[in-house]
């Protein structure tokens, strides 16, 4: 372990593995860039592969187990803050803190002649390497939604919207719905709350029987994209044979048409 001072920055620990990389412990880095919420900023720019957790004494509190990141997480934080200081952050890293670690053994081979110039630049590679994975990443997403979004026919109800995502449990969906405050169950039926009425969710009513009403929901494409990412983030009810696949559609068209009347 090693630690670097910088007057600006304050006091840099750095971590080195088995075959010599370096680790840095994220949440130092994270405020050293000015990032307010330094949770949140790790856990949007900084891959799970490129994490692991190491023990460090806190002082008052002993020995805790807190987030580490390797030199590709670092580059992440480096390149995803928008502060002038993250310039000087980045130079200071590159041309004196992992110069340092490289000249005392603590590198990755093949990297023992790489100079600082250099290090900048594979610094600028990972993180346009990252910069592309997340836009592909994004446009993948973007286009599923479309493409769910686009598919669905008006007057959808919720279940028959849910058939097409893979493992949703379209049973209990409209419980969720309500835990969620989006909708309200009736005794005959189920209606969108009022934030929700006309946005996400239409509602239509029929009076079965003079005073006594019962209620049906459909989706909007508003509330399809809702729906979607309730499902994306794992959300979403799902049923117990799941098979693990998100996928947009495993329903036959008969399947969905038997829930659209």
């Amino acid at each position: 372990m090693e630690v670097f001072n910088h007057p600006q920055f304050g006091d840099l620990t750095v971590l080195t593995d088995a075959d010599g990389d370096p680790w840095f412990f994220a949440q130092d880095v994270a405020s050293m860039l000015g990032y307010q919420n330094t949770r949140d900023a790790i856990s949007k720019h900084v891959d799970n592969e490129d994490k692991d957790v190491a023990n460090r004494d806190t002082n008052n509190k002993g020995l805790r187990k807190l987030t580490t990141i390797n030199e590709s997480g670092l580059y992440s934080l480096i390149f995803s803050s928008k502060l002038e200081s993250a310039k000087a952050f980045k130079r200071w890293v590159t041309k004196e803190v992992l110069p340092s670690i490289r000249k005392h053994g603590g590198y990755t081979m093949g990297q023992e002649d790489m100079t600082p110039d250099d290090l900048m630049a594979k610094a600028v590679l990972v993180a346009q390497s990252k910069i592309q994975e997340q836009e592909q990443e994004n446009r993948r997403l973007e286009q599923v939604q479309r493409d769910l979004i686009n598919q669905f026919a008006a007057g959808m109800t919720i279940p028959a919207f849910c058939m097409q995502l893979n493992g949703v449990n379209t049973q209990e969906v409209q419980g969720f719905l309500v835990r969620k405050g989006i909708l309200i169950r009736e005794k005959h039926g189920y209606r969108p709350s009022s934030p929700h009425r006309n946005k996400e969710f239409e509602c239509t009513t029929h009076e079965y029987r003079p005073g006594k009403r019962s209620y049906k929901t459909l989706v909007t494409q508003l509330g399809g994209a809702m729906l979607y990412k309730f499902y994306h983030k794992g959300m979403l009810p799902m049923r117990k044979d799941w098979n693990g696949s998100y996928t947009t559609s495993q329903s036959s068209p008969e399947e969905l048409a038997k829930l659209h009347q």
